[in-house]
């Protein structure tokens, strides 16, 4: 059986993108206030404890909980 080298690196980069990403605090979010755009910086805390990175689930709901405070919604 013969596999190409496209089809290898296509398997390799699909097994890559579903593992875990670690976000890290400096990593920008975007939330959307009264119809714009508003673009933030997460800060060294923004896991909610002392952690270097945190999973893109806990970003995302910090995410959501960050633009919420400020009255706005989460930009897709």
């Amino acid at each position: 059986m013969l596999v190409t080298r496209p089809f290898l690196v296509l398997m390799v980069s699909l097994v890559l993108s579903s593992l875990p990403v670690p976000v890290h605090a400096g990593t920008p979010y975007t939330c959307l206030c009264d119809g714009k755009k508003q673009r933030s910086i997460a800060s060294t805390y923004f896991c909610g404890h002392r952690k270097p990175a945190c999973t893109r689930k806990e970003f995302n709901a910090f995410r959501a909980k960050a633009c919420a405070a400020d009255g706005c919604n989460v930009a897709r």
